[in-house]
């Protein structure tokens, strides 16, 4: 029974190290997709805002061409789905492993991915995108090339130290590995603590003790490989079959690392609770049970576990709120993938801020324009203020946000403003066209106080997405009311303007001239990229958060039937006088409920001061379910052994 029971706790184990192989293995395809075989990865960050996206495009490719790198720009697809990805080949070495058209197969839930021409450049980024190499990391003219443009550069190997690196960098993937490993150390526990008669027995009989030990870790070893084989045979056989055999390489080598993590840390757990449970005759002459050695150590792994339990549960629920907030951010950027935003490659010309500035009037007249830019606290200079937004109408209509029917929102007049939101609304003359276009503005501007991080707003200066939980939102009746240079253009170029249509834009910036001196470029690319990656990471958390309240079950059960099993001598005369298990237990109930307490008090007021109110509620809910299950579990085994020792069933 105890080979059974052993060898299902060790399918579940190895089932969550194959839920993070395949976890790691659609993160490593986003980040390198075994479909094209790239060697590594490059991500840029131009130091200059006002890059030349076209000529450092064709930089890079010419050095792709020079040094045969291979080079593969990754970009979503913004003309289909905005959750898929396509590729573009910069050079001829490239190009002639991946022809236009070509569709390159994913791991994970992500649609199969396009390559498209060259012409999907000429509205791209230079900085920020995914870039993937056949090359080396180590190229001269490609870190020279770097170097010369100011540009910061992150570097991805497809490598083991890479794996383990990204494996490790992750809590939630150690938080799983913690949560495997307490389970199958307290299974070790459960094992020597049910065998410890069977080993006096054995003692007896002359056969030596090594040989008791090896044939216990022999028995605790043998279903722990055989859960493992099979688990590798199934899983590896299912990879190779739904996603395609390609695949098998990587994530064969993350299922082996990680199922010999906890083979090694369940041969370490072994070696311990074996010296500490050492079978004597000694021991049994005194008639000393087996289980005082196991007794400190289950109590130990029970406080740790529980420790961890209180420790995880605010940082789980707070990765899986912004988990959630990830994926809604992405959903938002997928509404704007259709949306540009203007780079300018002229400095201080008002003449041509006035012509760039009248185009974005035309296509706001047109209901394709819209305006987002959040003052935050540090811009403000007010640390505890609340961020105030100015935005457009059309910037709610963007996001789907209608203001007539906003949850979580008061209407409110200018007298009710936070002081900050009036100094910024006092500020808007300033920023005016002239003084009557002003005052239209400030008569028809809508105020609203905002809570429950109802709203997505772009953070003023950047293209930055913010979800704020409080917020002053100041409706404007449009932007074209801002002066050319004072405000229109700079907010432009920071995109906190966006303009609907990338081949409507471009016609009429050439229409006006401005072919040359502005250009036109996605907004939602690198956004949607980075998004893709905050998806996976709330069931893995919550996963982890499972194996742990596992763990501290099967280490409470574990604990409690070793204290039994000490104090059954004590204990039994007691029962057959007819004192009952809950009397028996109320001294041991009473001073571990009292330091759990206790223990569960302190972890809900660090969750309370760190994640909020819901996430103390749940660690404190924990703990007294906790308590709980110590106190049963206790009653339980007392109850337990007294029917074993009358049935001799021990």
């Amino acid at each position: 029974m105890h080979r059974r029971l052993f060898f299902m706790v060790s399918t579940l184990v190895f089932l969550l190290a194959t839920l993070l192989s395949v976890m790691a293995s659609d993160l490593h395809d986003r980040a390198l997709p075994q479909g094209i075989h790239p060697t590594i990865s490059m991500t840029l960050d131009f130091q200059s805002p006002n890059v030349d996206d076209a000529q450092m495009l064709r930089e890079l490719a010419d050095i792709g061409e020079q040094q045969q790198l291979g080079i593969v720009k990754v970009m979503p697809d913004l003309d289909g789905d905005a959750s898929a990805q396509v590729f573009v080949a910069l050079d001829s070495t490239a190009s002639e492993r991946l022809p236009e058209g070509t569709s390159v197969r994913r791991f994970g839930n992500m649609p199969s991915s396009k390559v498209a021409g060259q012409s999907r450049l000429s509205a791209a980024s230079a900085s920020g995108q995914y870039y993937l190499l056949q090359g080396n990391q180590s190229d001269k003219a490609l870190r020279d090339w770097t170097v010369r443009n100011g540009v910061m550069v992150a570097w991805g190997a497809d490598s083991l130290r890479d794996d383990v690196r990204l494996l490790a960098s992750q809590s939630s993937f150690v938080m799983s590995m913690a949560a495997a490993l307490a389970l199958m150390v307290t299974m070790v526990l459960y094992w020597m603590a049910s065998k410890v008669r069977s080993r006096a027995l054995r003692v007896l009989a002359g056969v030596s003790v090594w040989r008791i030990q090896k044939d216990d870790m022999m028995g605790i070893l043998t279903p722990s490989l055989c859960a493992a084989c099979l688990i590798d045979i199934v899983s590896v056989t299912v990879v190779g079959a739904v996603r395609g055999a390609v695949f098998i390489p990587y994530f064969s080598r993350i299922l082996l690392v990680l199922e010999g993590t906890v083979l090694a840390g369940l041969f370490v757990a072994m070696l311990i609770v074996g010296m500490l449970s050492w079978p004597s005759a000694t021991m049994i002459m005194r008639r000393a049970s087996g289980n005082i050695g196991l007794r400190r150590s289950a109590l130990a792994m029970k406080a740790m576990v529980f420790v961890a339990v209180l420790a995880v549960t605010a940082p789980a629920m707070s990765a899986i709120a912004s988990a959630d907030s990830s994926a809604r951010e992405q959903r938002v950027w997928e509404r704007l993938s259709n949306q540009v935003s203007i780079a300018l490659s002229y400095e201080n010309n008002p003449q041509l801020d006035a012509k760039v500035a009248n185009v974005m009037r035309e296509i706001e007249d047109d209901g394709r324009g819209a305006l987002s830019y959040t003052f935050t606290p540090e811009m403000t200079g007010a640390p505890s203020a609340e961020p105030v937004a100015l935005v457009t109408q059309q910037w709610l209509n963007m996001v789907q946000v209608d203001p007539a029917h906003m949850e979580h929102s008061v209407r409110v007049t200018f007298d009710y403003l936070p002081a900050e939101a009036k100094d910024i609304v006092s500020q808007i003359p300033a920023w005016s066209a002239d003084s009557q276009t002003s005052v239209n503005m400030l008569e028809r501007a809508l105020y609203y106080s905002v809570s429950g991080d109802a709203i997505p707003v772009l953070k003023g200066g950047s293209d930055t997405m913010l979800f704020p939980k409080r917020l002053t939102l100041i409706v404007l009746p449009d932007y074209s009311g801002f002066s050319d240079s004072g405000f229109l253009v700079p907010a432009a170029t920071t995109r906190n303007i966006v303009l609907t249509g990338l081949q409507d834009v471009r016609a009429r910036l050439r229409q006006a001239g401005l072919s040359r001196q502005v250009k036109v470029r996605y907004i939602a690319e690198e956004q949607i990229l980075q998004a893709q990656f905050s998806a996976y990471f709330a069931g893995l958390q919550a996963a982890a958060f499972v194996m742990l309240i596992v763990a501290f079950a099967l280490t409470v059960m574990v604990h409690a039937m070793v204290r039994a099993a000490l104090r059954a001598r004590h204990d039994y005369p007691l029962m057959l006088n007819g004192s009952p298990a809950r009397r028996l237990t109320e001294s041991t109930i009473l001073v571990e409920s009292s330091t759990a307490l206790v223990g569960g008090i302190i972890f809900a007021a660090i969750a309370l001061r760190s994640t909020g109110i819901s996430a103390a509620v749940m660690t404190g809910a924990l703990g007294l379910l906790a308590i709980f299950i110590s106190a049963l579990s206790h009653i339980l085994s007392v109850q337990r052994m007294f029917v074993g020792i009358n049935n001799r069933t021990l």
